[in-house]
């Protein structure tokens, strides 16, 4: 499961995450140290105030290995902004829309003959004034979200050396008023392994509840409730939420992100200024990044992630390398869409 997990982090084979002993694990917000509070509070600000990206931005990217003798592509990742929301929860509706069900129940109850008359006559006008009402609030509900997907596909060596099929979507959606999150869903494909993983959070009681449902059997298979952060991340929108930040060359920001019902910090460091060349746009000047995510911050396993982004406003990923004792896994940026205007 862990594979498409780790491929968003730009690798692909089996990397396991930290366990909840891990003291890098801040569940409990109770005992998030200031300091770091401090600093999740500096992080969420710029998202807020910053927007990198804009609505239908796409940003596709192309996996290669190199590990000796094998060199080749492995895979693509499309990582896509749309202005889409959730459907209301029936728990959640508003109270104008409960009065709309109420009135429906009262419609069902049998009438008196004589009061007949008058409820047709005011029935109309008053049920139009609550549909549109209605409407208003799930308008409003769904252009209050942003929706961010990230496709991962495998294909080249990953999946005529190593048989690996995969073709996986993560979803996560993030509220447009204060970026706080709603909810992640992972649906895996991987061979015969289809899973489909849904993480809630509820802002108010500070919680997050996980479930892993197997959708072959459509039997919950893991699951779980924690405490959490009243603002974190996840696997896909913090992406987001590091290119909004201000990288100065020698900083280092974090920020909280939560996975499969854990929330993780994760470090960044700002490491320098570079003149970097692509295949398909040519030369950029870039800011490279340490993403701290391996030697058990998030990943056990010993390495390092680094990002080069666009030296401006909207810090475009055009490149991300991880190199391991297993090998190296580059992603290039291949094409981009709908890209925010400087």
């Amino acid at each position: 499961m862990r594979l498409l997990l780790i491929l968003i982090f730009i690798i692909s084979f089996g990397f396991v995450v930290v366990t909840a002993q891990n003291p890098n694990i801040i569940n409990d917000p109770k005992t998030l140290p200031p300091a770091k509070a401090e600093k999740f509070a500096q992080a969420h600000s710029q998202i807020k105030s910053n927007l990198p990206f804009q609505t239908n931005e796409q940003l596709s990217y192309e996996l290669r290995l190199s590990l000796f003798p094998i060199y080749g592509t492995i895979g693509t990742l499309t990582f896509t902004v749309n202005d889409e929301g959730l459907s209301q929860p029936k728990e959640n509706i508003p109270p104008i829309e409960k009065k709309a069900e109420e009135k429906q129940s009262e419609r069902d109850k049998p009438i008196n003959t004589s009061e007949a008359t008058a409820i047709n006559t005011n029935e109309t006008t008053s049920d139009n004034k609550a549909n549109n009402q209605q409407n208003v609030v799930e308008k409003k509900v769904e252009n209050n979200i942003w929706k961010f997907t990230v496709e991962a596909k495998s294909k080249g060596i990953l999946t005529s050396i190593f048989r690996k099929n995969i073709n996986d979507v993560f979803t996560s959606y993030v509220n447009k008023n204060d970026f706080n999150i709603t909810k992640t869903i992972k649906k895996i494909e991987e061979g015969n392994k289809r899973r489909e993983m849904v993480s809630d959070f509820d802002q108010i009681k500070q919680k997050v509840k996980w479930i892993d449902t197997d959708l072959n059997t459509q039997k919950v298979v893991r699951s779980k409730e924690n405490p959490t952060l009243i603002w974190v991340t996840d696997i896909i929108n913090g992406w987001y939420v590091m290119r909004a930040q201000e990288l100065t060359v020698g900083k280092i920001f974090a920020f909280p992100l939560n996975d499969e019902g854990e929330t993780y910090e994760i470090e960044v460091a700002v490491l320098a200024k570079e003149k970097l060349e692509t295949d398909d746009f040519g030369k950029f000047s870039t800011i490279k990044l340490d993403m701290k995510i391996f030697n058990g911050k998030y990943i056990r396993r010993k390495g390092t992630l680094h990002l080069w982004v666009t030296d401006d406003s909207r810090h475009i990923p055009l490149r991300a390398q991880i190199k391991t004792g297993f090998g190296t896994v580059t992603a290039n940026l291949i094409e981009m869409k709908n890209i925010k205007s400087l």
